[in-house]
């Protein structure tokens, strides 16, 4: 899988040696409560599972993936993860959406934006038409990330791909190449 870099971030996929930050993260109610399956993780072994199926889900050139967001850190190396994005094909569909959380630790810095936004130009540069953010519809922050990298906002919306009869609709953000220059 391809790493992607920026001036302050490593995009890079997650190792087996990440499991435990991995776990913290999903572990934590606050996270869990906005990704698709809310049920915080509670056992080292799900986050070593998930990252070894990142690991073999997505062609090595392709431009899917789940990448570990870890800050660059000037003369120190490889820093610990402070979250993660990815780019994978929406369930029930053909179309491609983003993804992105950070530990609690590590918001208000920009790093999800600028994670997100590199995330989705590689994406595009790929040849992919369009990339969605899809997200409950109260879920504020990740909706003002998509908002300040210039997704899109379409609204909330009967969600075609993960809306149920309990809850139909999402918040729904888009990116194309031309919003992507």
């Amino acid at each position: 899988m391809t790493i992607l870099q920026t001036e302050r971030l490593t995009l890079r996929p997650w190792a087996p040696d990440d499991a435990e930050i991995l776990l913290e993260m999903r572990a934590n109610p606050e996270i869990a409560k906005w990704l698709g399956s809310p049920e915080p993780w509670t056992d080292l072994e799900t986050a070593t599972n998930a990252i070894a199926m990142w690991q073999h889900a997505v062609n090595a050139d392709g431009p899917l993936g789940t990448w570990a967001i870890v800050p660059n850190v000037p003369n120190k190396g490889d820093s610990a993860p402070v979250g993660s994005v990815s780019l994978g094909q929406i369930r029930l569909g053909d179309e491609i959406e983003i993804g992105w959380y950070l530990h609690p630790g590590a918001v208000g810095r920009g790093w999800a934006a600028e994670a997100a936004a590199t995330t989705i130009r590689h994406g595009l540069a790929s040849g992919i038409a369009r990339i969605w953010a899809l997200m409950w519809r109260d879920n504020e922050a990740s909706a003002k990330v998509a908002r300040r990298i210039g997704m899109r906002e379409l609204g909330v919306l009967v969600d075609p791909w993960y809306g149920s009869e309990q809850d139909a609709y999402s918040r729904m953000f888009v990116a194309r190449p031309d919003m992507f220059e």
